[in-house]
């Protein structure tokens, strides 16, 4: 069961991953302007006082911008930071971008390891989620490090999935016990609220 999971989980990152990738870059500029002009003005993210958002890289919905937006109306802002020797994501509290960050292995800004400041998930409002694909109900299909699944199911706040309308499914192939799905997905056209 968990083997043709992962399997169709595979086949689907790869083709979803193909048509992001596809998109022209000036399309793609222009759709994540609009993502994030649209989370701007979300209740949920106008109340938090502490975000922890990706860093965008490759063909993801562009964040850089919105996080030097957020830095500058003050708000707390945390960036994945990857322990390579515990194999867990933690939020890294950040006070310029990309100031203070490098690249990892995995190619993505995060902070320098030798300057790196956690912040407690206790204190996160809400969580910006990457994706190569979402479901309507909120599932989604990242890299397969696993990364954001521990993290959402140990950190009870509010969860965004951002996303072009060609990454978004019906359904999803998923595993309950250890995928957890988004609180809502945003997209150049629509918020889908799955929970």
């Amino acid at each position: 069961m968990i083997s043709d999971v992962k399997k169709e989980k595979a086949r689907l990152r790869n083709e979803i991953l193909g048509r992001r990738d596809a998109l022209d870059i000036n399309v793609r500029t222009e759709k994540s302007e609009c993502i994030i002009s649209r989370l701007l003005n979300l209740p949920m993210l106008c109340s938090a006082e502490h975000v922890f958002i990706y860093v965008s890289y490759n063909s993801e919905v562009v964040t850089h911008g919105l996080i030097n937006m957020l830095l500058s109306r003050r708000k707390t802002v945390s960036v994945p930071y990857i322990d390579p020797s515990e194999h867990r994501m933690y939020p890294a509290v950040i006070h310029a971008f990309p100031q203070g960050l490098t690249v990892n292995r995995y190619g993505i800004l995060e902070p320098d390891p030798d300057h790196v400041e956690r912040a407690s998930a206790d204190t996160i409002d809400l969580v910006v989620v990457p994706g190569t694909v979402f479901s309507e109900s909120g599932y989604r299909i990242g890299y397969g490090g696993g990364y954001y699944d521990r993290f959402l199911r140990n950190c009870a706040v509010a969860s965004c999935g951002l996303s072009f309308d060609c990454q978004v499914l019906e359904e999803v192939p998923c595993d309950p016990a250890r995928d957890v799905p988004v609180d809502c997905v945003l997209t150049e056209t629509r918020l889908i609220r799955c929970r």
